[in-house]
């Protein structure tokens, strides 16, 4: 801001220097006339506050447009902002809702080991009341049929 108010006073000097026409040879042409540099002097003045102002306004124009610039940059930063929250939330709740899935997932696979593992001991107890009651079925058919042969064998 500083460089561009130089530039515009830099500016200014020289267009003093021109409506002047200061090239050396004048500044002893108003040595010698005293009334010239009065009239001058005056123009002078005149021309470096109306060209102050004007470089201030126009300094002041383009502040002014960085500026506006400057707000609709931030607006619509803020905007994405206020976007990205959002979409933040919505990411938080949903990861919210898998983390609660993946607990019941976890907790069901642990029940499912479990039933499993019971499942594997009920298998094993019938195999083995499966040999049990054959034997036992086998034992009861063996007397039944000792049974038979000695009744046939007793009784003629």
């Amino acid at each position: 801001m500083s460089q561009s108010f130089s530039k515009v006073r830099s500016a200014r000097d020289r267009r003093a220097q021109d409506a002047l026409g200061n090239t050396g040879r004048e500044s002893s042409h108003i040595r010698h006339n005293r009334t010239l540099p009065v009239v001058h002097s005056a123009h002078l003045e005149t021309t470096a506050v109306v060209t102050d102002e004007q470089a201030l306004l126009a300094e002041n124009k383009m502040i002014e447009s960085q500026l506006e610039t400057t707000s609709d940059a931030i607006q619509e930063t803020a905007k994405k902002l206020e976007e990205v929250a959002e979409l933040q939330a919505r990411f938080a709740a949903a990861v919210q809702v898998q983390s609660e899935k993946i607990d019941e997932l976890h907790k069901d696979a642990a029940d499912s080991t479990g039933f499993v593992v019971q499942g594997g001991e009920s298998l094993r107890r019938a195999l083995n009341r499966g040999a049990n009651f054959r034997v036992v079925v086998m034992a009861v058919l063996l007397m039944m049929s000792f049974a038979l042969l000695f009744l046939d064998w007793y009784i003629p």
